[in-house]
């Protein structure tokens, strides 16, 4: 599934980012990767694609 929500905070030393999702009484996902061309910074709109049902289980695929 993917999914467009806002980067909330940055962990730019391990590459991660932490994304709120407004559409979903603003679920925050724990931190999780950002794909390798992609940098982001805090209230980027960006999309995010998750591998199950799991929040952590995602990859941020791009800045919109």
């Amino acid at each position: 599934m993917i999914r467009k929500g806002e980067i909330s905070s940055v962990n730019l030393d391990n590459r991660t980012a932490r994304v709120t999702f407004r559409d979903l009484d603003n679920a925050v996902t724990p931190e999780i990767p950002c794909a390798k061309h992609v940098t982001v910074s805090v209230n980027d709109i960006v999309a995010v694609s998750f591998f199950s049902e799991n929040m952590a289980d995602g990859l941020i695929l791009g800045v919109f």
